[in-house]
C-alpha cells in the first residue's frame, strides 16, 4: 500500500485578494506528511504562481493516476479562495477553488467541484482524503472571494454534498454558507493549524483513525472563531473502506543529553546557584540543562574559575556536535532540494545545548560569560567556508545565530537586562575573509538569514515557530508564557533602533502593524528613566538623547539603506508631552 500526497497552497494571487498564510498550510500539511507517513508515492506541493489552472490539473491527471494502485491512499489538501458560480447544469451555484490565476470569471478560471469528483472517480484507490481550508461565502477577512447570497439561490452544490461517498471523506474548514478565516496569531488558516495539531497528539498512540480527527477540530475552530466574532464550523462526510489508520505525526528529532559534571569543591560560600524547574521531556537532557544553569551561576558570582573553564569545555563540545551535523547535512541532501526542510530541522535541533547555554548566561550569568560565549558561537558561520552547493544547505548555520539573537534579546528584555543584549551584538569576532575582528552586529545581519531566503517576513515566522518549539524558554523565563509573539515584536523594535543608530542595513519590518505589541516598550522608554538610561548605554548614546532620537527613528519615511525598510506602526507624536 502506498500514500499519494497533493498539497495546494495559495498566498498570492495574481489579480484578486491575496491571503496571508495559504502557502504556509499547504507546505506544513506537505512535510509533515512526507516525514511521518511511510511507503510516499506520488507527490506534488504546488504554491502560490506554480498552482496555476493548468499545474493544478496536470497534478490531477495521468501521472497521478498511472502512480495510484487499488490498494492505494490519496490525500489532496487545498488552503486558498473559494468562490461560488454557477456550475455546469447552469441552474444551480457550486463551490470552485480559486488557482493563482483566477479571475472574476470564476466559472472559467477555476476548479469546480464537478471538475475535481470526475478527476478523483478516474483514479481507482481504496481511500481518498479531501482537505479544504477554503470557504465559499463570507467577509473580506474570511477565505471565500466574493459574497453569495445563498437565500437567492435555487440550489448549491458544496463540496461536503458533491465530493465524498463510498471510499472518500471530505473535510471542509466550514460549513458553505459560513466564514473560515485565517488566524494572525497561529500564523495559519484555523482549521489547517487545529487539524495538523490533533494528529501530532501524544494521547491517540502510535495510530489514529482519520475519521477520529474531526470532532477535536470542530470543537477548537468554533471555540477559537468565536472569540473573532465568527461563526466557523468545520464539515465532516463521507465513508471510508474500513477503519482507515494514519500513523501520528511525531517526527522527532532525538537529541543526546550532554554529560555535565558540577565540580562541588570550588563553589564558594556565598556563590548564587540557581534552582530552576526545566521544561523537558526527557529527564537526562532536562538534567544536563539544569548543570548547565548551576554552572553559569556558580561561574558568575566566581569570575574566570572552574566553573567557567567548565562551561567553555561543554560549549565547545556543543558546537563540534554541530560541526557534525552540519556535515551529515550535505552528505544527506546532495541536490535533492526537498530534502533541505528536514536536515535543516535536524541541524537546528542539534543546537539545543548551544542555545541554552546562551540563554541561560542571559538570565544568570555575566556580561564576561555573554561576551566569551558570542566568540565561540560565532564559529558556526565559518561552517560554509569553501563549501559549494545549495545556498539553503551552506546557510543553514546562520538560523541558529538568528535563533540565538532572538531568545537572548527577549530574556534580556523580560529581565531588565538590555546590557547582556548589547555585549552580544557588539562582542567583536574573527572575521576569516577580511583577517580582522568586527563586531558580530556589523558583520552578520541578524535580520537576514540566506537560508530562509533573505526575507524578513520568511525570518519572522521561522523565529516565531521556533519560539513555539523552545519549551524550555519559559523555564528560564516565565513573565513570558502567552506574551512570546509581543516580546519578539518587541525584540524587533530594539534590534532595528540598534541597526540604525549603527547605520546598518535595516531589516526589521515585521512588525509594523502591531502597535499594540510594541507600545509597552516605546512607553516604558519615554516614560522610565532608569529604564531609558539602560537604552541609552545599549544605543551607545547619552541619555538625553534617546527621545529625540526615537522621535527620528519611528518618523523616517524611508532609510537611506540598501532595503527601504521602515518603521511607521508608532508616530512620532506619541513623545510629546
Amino acid at each position: 500500500m502506498m500514500n499519494h500526497v497533493i498539497a495546494i497552497g495559495i498566498a498570492k494571487y495574481q489579480t484578486i485578494r491575496n491571503l496571508q498564510f495559504a502557502d504556509k498550510d499547504a507546505k506544513e500539511f506537505y512535510y509533515l506528511f512526507e516525514h511521518n507517513i511511510k511507503n510516499i508515492g506520488y507527490k506534488n506541493l504546488l504554491i502560490n504562481n506554480e498552482a496555476s489552472l493548468a499545474a493544478i490539473r496536470n497534478g490531477l491527471g495521468s501521472e497521478l493516476e498511472k502512480n495510484v494502485k487499488a490498494d492505494d491512499s490519496l490525500f489532496f489538501f487545498f488552503s486558498g479562495h473559494g468562490g461560488m458560480a454557477p456550475s455546469q447544469q447552469r441552474n444551480i451555484l457550486a463551490a470552485y477553488l480559486l488557482p493563482f490565476d483566477a479571475s472574476a470569471d470564476i466559472e472559467n478560471t477555476s476548479i469546480s467541484i464537478e471538475y475535481l469528483r470526475n478527476r478523483l472517480e478516474k483514479i481507482d484507490c481504496v481511500n481518498k482524503i479531501i482537505i479544504i481550508d477554503s470557504c465559499f461565502s463570507g467577509s473580506m477577512n474570511s477565505k471565500a472571494y466574493g459574497v453569495i447570497n445563498f437565500k437567492s439561490a435555487k440550489g448549491i452544490k458544496t463540496f461536503e454534498n458533491t465530493i465524498s461517498g463510498k471510499g472518500k471523506v471530505t473535510f471542509t474548514a466550514s460549513k458553505s454558507d459560513e466564514e473560515a478565516i485565517e488566524d494572525i496569531e497561529l500564523r495559519n488558516g484555523l482549521f489547517t493549524y487545529y487539524f495538523l495539531d490533533e494528529l501530532q497528539k501524544e494521547s491517540y498512540g502510535d495510530e489514529i483513525a482519520i475519521t477520529l480527527v474531526h470532532a477535536p477540530v470542530t470543537t477548537n475552530v468554533m471555540s477559537r472563531a468565536n472569540k473573532y466574532g465568527v461563526v466557523q464550523t468545520p464539515t465532516f462526510s463521507g465513508q471510508l473502506e474500513g477503519n482507515f489508520l494514519v500513523p501520528m505525526c511525531r517526527h522527532k528529532l532525538t537529541i543526546a543529553p550532554m554529560a555535565i559534571e558540577v565540580e562541588r569543591e570550588i563553589e564558594k560560600p556565598l556563590a548564587r546557584v540557581p534552582v530552576v524547574e526545566i521544561n523537558v521531556e526527557d529527564e537526562s537532557i532536562a538534567k544536563s540543562l539544569k548543570d548547565i544553569v548551576e554552572l553559569v551561576g556558580r561561574g558568575a558570582s566566581s569570575g574566570e574559575g572552574y566553573n567557567n573553564i567548565t562551561l567553555d569545555r561543554y560549549l565547545v563540545e556543543a558546537i563540534n556536535e554541530m560541526r557534525s551535523k552540519y556535515e551529515e547535512a550535505f552528505v544527506a541532501v546532495g541536490q535533492d532540494k526537498s530534502k533541505i526542510a528536514e536536515e535543516l530541522a535536524k541541524f537546528e535541533a542539534s543546537s539545543l545545548y548551544v542555545q541554552f547555554i546562551g540563554c541561560a548566561i542571559a538570565t544568570f550569568g555575566s556580561e564576561a560569560q555573554m561576551h566569551r560565549y558570542i566568540e565561540r558561537v560565532a564559529e558556526l558561520l565559518q561552517f560554509g567556508r569553501e563549501k559549494s552547493g545549495l545556498v539553503a544547505l551552506i546557510n543553514i548555520a546562520e538560523i541558529v545565530l538568528v535563533d540565538i539573537v532572538y531568545c537572548i534579546g527577549i530574556i534580556a528584555l523580560a529581565n531588565n537586562r538590555i546590557e547582556i543584549l548589547g555585549t552580544l551584538l557588539n562582542t567583536k569576532v574573527y572575521d576569516a575573509d577580511s583577517y580582522r575582528y568586527t563586531k558580530f552586529c556589523s558583520k552578520y545581519d541578524i535580520h537576514y538569514a540566506k537560508s530562509l531566503g533573505g526575507k524578513a517576513t520568511e525570518v519572522g515566522d521561522h523565529v516565531r515557530k521556533m519560539l513555539e518549539n523552545n519549551r524550555w524558554l519559559p523555564s528560564l523565563c516565565p513573565q513570558i508564557i502567552g506574551r512570546e509573539v509581543e516580546y519578539q515584536l518587541q525584540v524587533n523594535l530594539l534590534l532595528g533602533m540598534f541597526n540604525y543608530r549603527n547605520e546598518m542595513p535595516l531589516w526589521a519590518d515585521y512588525g509594523r502593524f502591531y502597535e499594540n505589541r510594541v507600545m509597552p516598550l516605546v512607553a516604558r522608554i519615554r516614560d522610565d528613566e532608569i529604564f531609558r538610561s539602560k537604552i541609552a548605554k545599549f544605543l551607545g548614546m547619552e541619555e538625553n538623547g534617546v527621545i529625540s532620537f526615537m522621535k527620528e527613528y519611528l518618523g523616517i519615511a524611508q532609510t537611506k539603506f540598501y532595503s527601504g525598510y521602515f518603521w511607521n506602526s508608532i508616530e512620532p507624536e506619541i513623545f510629546k508631552e
